[in-house]
């Protein structure tokens, strides 16, 4: 704590009061999600998405449907752009008593995620408002996937999976199905895992912190592989195809063996991916995220900017719009608008009932009983979900960077739109919401 000390900024009042908050035994929380609001227009100003906090008395007001999102102890803070030295900052807090420090983050926004006990919170958010060098902190959510799935085994001929055959794959460069071919492109794929030898699977990393379970080798729920194979299974004569076969995969897990997750971690895996783009701009790379969570506001949070700035710098973003039925403005990270956000349309080529929807939807593509690979060798499941959509376009964005490999973010959101159907689905859509749907026969 010597350098903040040692700051002009602060007068001998506020040190008395920083001194006194940080290490004295101060217990008095917020209590009420009214009182939460408050806090976040007056005392504590820098306190952002404060309805995302729990408190004493339950979830917050705007949340109280989904209370397992809240957080009482985790926070994610940023740090003001212009600070030279980091490091020292970090060393502020880790050296604050009741404060764990999780991880930092560089690339996309200087910051950190932390962890506070219980009786310091209020402590740590007034030393936070006194600190100049901090921008912002807000709750550190959990965010979850909920898909249901059948399972089916595979004999020893290669099948085309429908979604893949739906979108055109079998017509693409490529030819899904036809037991040759590869592209060359990095996908990484933040989920549960990826695990199974029909993937061209090439590094694993997990960024689950020691507060979650899940063996960075295994995929405990078959989400991300089932993602995967639709994205890029390899071209063989065995499994599945996908529609950019044999794609370098980086399997990013960010999912425990539940299924869930917060935003540090998430953000975690941005950040690095985000730092590689850095070092090789003229790689090619896409981002396949089919997870989210209603926030309750269509305003950023630390996981959107993270997103919003990696794209920036040049990586393109998949996101699945969510399966609550209602507008994704209110969905991180699905809202964010330089993304590609993905709805459903089901089996009829009708909008799924269960697919989210509104203007920030640029694609459809199929979600309903989409055919997928599971761990276990040869075994299929058939899966319902934006989280079975958003692959697919994944899969497109390779095929597009294979043949166009600097194209900005933007470009290939423009391409895809360019050779999308706006035939193919039926009946009414949601008011504002896109009836394009993906093909990839022009890739």
């Amino acid at each position: 704590m010597k350098d903040i000390l040692q700051r002009p900024l602060y007068g001998a009042t506020a040190l008395v009061l920083i001194l006194l908050l940080a290490l004295t035994g101060c217990t008095d929380a917020v209590t009420s999600p009214e009182a939460a609001q408050v806090e976040e227009t007056s005392r504590h100003a820098k306190l952002r998405h404060a309805h995302l906090l729990k408190t004493d008395d339950g979830a917050g007001k705007v949340l109280e449907r989904y209370a397992e999102l809240l957080k009482e102890t985790e926070f994610i803070v940023g740090i003001d752009p212009l600070v030279l030295d980091m490091q020292r900052v970090l060393e502020r807090y880790e050296n604050l008593p009741g404060v764990t420090l999780k991880r930092s983050f560089s690339r996309v926004f200087k910051g950190f995620a932390m962890h506070v006990h219980k009786s310091k919170v209020r402590a740590v958010l007034d030393f936070i408002e006194l600190d100049p060098d901090i921008d912002w902190v807000e709750p550190d959510p959990n965010i979850n996937i909920g898909n249901t799935k059948q399972k089916g085994n595979l004999d020893n001929r290669q099948r085309v999976p429908n979604g893949v055959k739906d979108c055109g794959g079998e017509h693409s460069s490529t030819r899904s199905g036809d037991g040759q071919g590869s592209v060359a492109v990095d996908i990484y794929i933040l989920d549960s895992g990826v695990v199974n030898t029909d993937i061209n699977v090439v590094e694993t990393i997990s960024f689950l912190g020691s507060d979650r379970k899940g063996d960075p080798h295994l995929d405990e729920v078959g989400h991300g592989t089932h993602i995967a194979s639709n994205v890029a299974a390899i071209d063989d004569s065995d499994g599945l195809v996908g529609l950019a076969p044999g794609a370098r995969i980086h399997n990013f897990k960010v999912l425990d063996e539940r299924g869930q997750t917060d935003l540090s971690t998430v953000i975690a895996a941005v950040d690095l991916l985000t730092d590689r783009k850095a070092a090789n701009p003229t790689t090619p790379m896409v981002v396949n995220i089919s997870f989210g969570a209603d926030v309750g506001t269509s305003q950023y949070n630390a996981l959107d900017e993270a997103i919003a700035s990696s794209i920036a710098q040049g990586v393109v973003y998949v996101i699945a719009a969510g399966n609550e039925g209602i507008d994704a403005s209110n969905i991180t990270p699905a809202h964010v608008a330089e993304a590609i956000t993905v709805a459903a349309y089901d089996a009829r080529s009708k909008f799924a009932k269960f697919s989210n929807y509104g203007t920030l939807i640029d694609l459809l593509a199929p979600g309903e009983g989409v055919d997928g690979l599971e761990p276990e060798e040869l075994v299929y499941s058939k899966m319902s979900g934006t989280s079975m959509a958003a692959p697919h376009v994944t899969g497109a964005v390779a095929l597009y960077l294979s043949q166009h490999p600097t194209a900005p973010p933007a470009a290939v959101l423009t391409a895809l739109i360019d050779a999308a159907d706006d035939g193919r689905i039926k009946g009414q859509v949601p008011d504002g919401t896109t009836r394009l749907a993906l093909d990839v026969r022009s890739f």
